[in-house]
């Protein structure tokens, strides 16, 4: 199922969010290098993102006031391109308030091991691939 009509059905396409990764149990932020981790203990400043939903449920996600998020030649998730640039990524509901996003490249948005650094790696999904999306105004 692509995202619920929670997020679809509110006045815009563009919704903006803290994101939580359910693992790391801590707000993404975009870190001094660009990249994204799941190491902030409240979303500042680098931790509110605008999702903007296209009719496909696709997604591209950027930072709030700041550039676009993209997958690098590695399949890290890096804050640094315009609109045209950014990475569509699906987006799906798994449980209550909880969702994971999936790469053009098949693969499912984790949060890894060693540095929290997210990266669309994972073959399937589970507790590192799922996020919370907590509107903020």
């Amino acid at each position: 199922m692509n995202i619920d009509s929670y997020y679809r059905d509110k006045e815009k396409n563009n919704k903006k969010v803290k994101i939580k990764s359910v693992y790391a149990d801590e707000f993404v932020v975009v870190g001094r290098d660009g990249y994204l981790y799941a190491t902030g203990e409240k979303g500042n400043k680098k931790g509110i993102f605008i999702i903007n939903i296209n009719d496909n449920g696709k997604a591209k996600i950027k930072l709030e006031d700041g550039p676009y998020i993209r997958l690098d030649n590695k399949n890290f998730l890096i804050a640094d391109t315009d609109k045209e640039g950014a990475t569509k990524f699906d987006v799906y509901k798994t449980d209550s308030k909880e969702y994971v996003l999936k790469a053009p490249n098949g693969y499912y948005v984790r949060v890894r091991e060693d540095d929290y650094k997210l990266a669309a790696k994972a073959e399937g999904t589970g507790e590192k691939t799922k996020f919370k999306f907590k509107e903020v105004d």
